[in-house]
């Protein structure tokens, strides 16, 4: 029955390249302050450059403005990157790069056109983890 073994190679193919998808991007969550909010925070990737990329997950299309700062420390040193704007349909931009190992601080606030607080962040996280501590 070569079928089945096709199947099962599929099977094998696809839960390798989960895998592979899970293990480039860690979340770190932050406080949802909506109702709207569903979900909130920064995606990290572990490559050896760990790229942040803020976002939110909203019930309906919302517009406001986001910050990110990221403070680091390591080997090479202490930095401090920011990023902020406005979003528009629930959709965040902005990303800071730190390299690897490192210690961070990240805050990041976001906040709806009328000033309503929808989410905020505030965590020491280690990069020198095979996970992400928090």
């Amino acid at each position: 029955m070569p079928w089945i073994s096709n199947i099962l190679a599929s099977a094998i193919v696809l839960a390798a390249q989960a895998d592979d998808a899970s293990m480039k991007e860690q979340i770190i969550p932050g406080e949802s302050l909506d109702s709207r909010i569903s979900a909130c925070g920064v995606q990290v990737g572990r490559n050896e450059i760990a790229v942040l990329r803020p976002f939110i997950e909203t019930s309906e299309q919302l517009s406001g403005h986001f910050s990110l700062a990221v403070k680091k420390q390591s080997a090479s040193g202490t930095s401090a990157s920011a990023q902020s704007g406005d979003f528009n349909g629930g959709k965040l931009g902005g990303t800071v790069a730190v390299d690897r190992p490192a210690k961070l601080s990240v805050e990041m606030t976001v906040t709806a056109t009328d000033g309503k607080p929808l989410c905020r962040l505030a965590k020491e996280i280690d990069l020198g983890e095979p996970e992400i501590r928090t």
